[in-house]
């Protein structure tokens, strides 16, 4: 009896003993569990920027070895998200990276070469956008040049004498046409060279047509028919108007009589 008595006492001692013990496993359980964990934390931190393709278009304004300065009027998308400085937007000027693995084309997606931009022409870019806001291009469209599919015809109004360019005129523009090393000559069907030719000739250009400059890097020069010859057919065309014009006078002067009878008759 005097054991049982003895091990109930120890057992009512230690449970007074763990007692305190819980309690303070609880306090702190239920403080802990009010402390963010370092996984929702890390949630809340802004995304890096992720380099992204977008389409500019916008003028040319300066060139820098490879890199062109465009100046924009149009860029898409419009915003990406977590982009980390100011976004590239209309009449704002972004630096675009011309790299050998650019491909370049013409207006008419003809390949062109990198020698063929020059300040001034319009441009569509495809490239990927940079975080410091440079585009690095993949696709250099230049919508100012274009090659012509039918020649520029035109009177010679001056020959540098150089033998670089000279100058044609037409009825409606005024071409400065450059003369490269490739350039062929052809006069009465045969090879000829621009020293050949003479202010007042009339000549078919074909070639690089630079639209917003009136500028011709020149492939073929070829003679046009004689100025007399011309100017029979200009009068031969004038006159066939002419004639078509006065038929239909006539044809009107009829149907104009014919509803002055009408009208008579409600006299």
């Amino acid at each position: 009896m005097k054991k049982i008595i003895t091990s109930l006492f120890v057992f009512i001692f230690a449970l007074v003993l763990v007692f305190p013990v819980l309690a303070e496993d609880n306090s702190y359980n239920t403080t802990s569990s009010n402390i963010a964990s370092p996984l929702v934390a890390s949630n809340s931190v802004t995304k890096a920027y992720k380099a992204r393709e977008v389409v500019v278009t916008g003028s040319l304004i300066a060139i820098s070895g490879k890199d062109l300065t465009v100046k924009l009027t149009r860029i898409i998308p419009t915003t990406v998200k977590n982009f980390p400085g100011t976004y590239p937007a209309k009449d704002s000027s972004v630096i675009v990276h011309v790299t050998d693995k650019t491909k370049i084309v013409r207006k008419y997606n003809g390949k062109a070469d990198f020698s063929e931009v020059a300040v001034g022409d319009t441009l569509s870019v495809t490239g990927t956008l940079s975080a410091d806001g440079t585009i690095n291009a993949r696709l250099v469209k230049n919508t100012s040049i274009a090659v012509t599919f039918f020649a520029r015809k035109g009177e010679i109004t001056a020959i540098d004498t150089n033998g670089s360019n000279f100058t044609i005129v037409n009825d409606k523009k005024t071409f400065k046409v450059f003369v490269t090393i490739n350039t062929k000559f052809y006069k009465g069907g045969k090879l000829a060279a621009l020293t050949d030719f003479s202010v007042g000739d009339l000549v078919g250009v074909r070639g690089v047509v630079r639209q917003n400059a009136n500028e011709i890097t020149a492939d073929t020069v070829t003679m046009a028919t004689d100025k007399s010859d011309v100017e029979a057919k200009k009068q031969k065309l004038i006159e066939q108007e002419k004639n078509r014009l006065e038929k239909m006078k006539e044809k009107l002067e009829k149907e104009i009589e014919k509803i002055k009878e009408q009208l008579e008759k409600f006299k």
